[in-house]
């Protein structure tokens, strides 16, 4: 048993899902909340694509309505996706069975901010991600060297949003 995956004609991997499900394969088909504006949808997180657990007989999956075809390998055996992929998305779901993407940063790495609010409140320094626990990573001046403190991004400014130089940073 592995898992693989297959190509679903457009628009078409509900009923893929439901087809396959129908002939015995396993599916999975992760799915994500999108929010655009104030309009809220479930959508599929690989558009014409579904994975598929394979046991046996895999050429019936190239038959099965909604399939447009089975990802092969140059051995004309179908593709393994390993289970440590499914296993990681499967655990990002929460309990509603969709996936949860990180939230984009507002900042770009290197770009220059300045603290708005807090114990750094005034200082102005270089944005340097966000590693961990939600919190921004950023590199000021103190002490005439560059220090990295983490902080609320929500707490942070773009300061006209110019990107500085990587070896700046360093």
């Amino acid at each position: 048993m592995f898992w693989s995956v297959a190509v679903t004609k457009s628009a078409n991997e509900q009923r893929a899902a439901l087809n396959l499900a129908r002939q015995g394969f396993v599916s999975y088909l992760p799915k994500y909340l999108s929010r655009m504006g104030k309009e809220t949808k479930v959508k599929i997180l690989f558009p014409r694509y579904i994975f598929i657990m394979i046991e046996s007989q895999w050429h019936k999956v190239n038959n099965t309505f909604g399939i447009s075809r089975l990802i092969l390998t140059n051995e004309n055996t179908p593709a393994i996706v390993g289970d440590e992929i499914i296993k990681g998305l499967k655990m990002r779901e929460d309990n509603k069975g969709l996936i949860s993407l990180p939230v984009p940063t507002k900042f770009k790495s290197g770009e220059n901010i300045r603290v708005a609010n807090g114990p750094f409140s005034g200082y102005d320094g270089l944005y340097d991600g966000m590693p961990a626990r939600d919190r921004a990573r950023v590199l000021i001046q103190m002490l005439g060297q560059q220090v990295p403190i983490e902080l609320d991004e929500s707490d942070l400014v773009s300061t006209m949003g110019a990107v500085a130089v990587a070896k700046e940073v360093k």
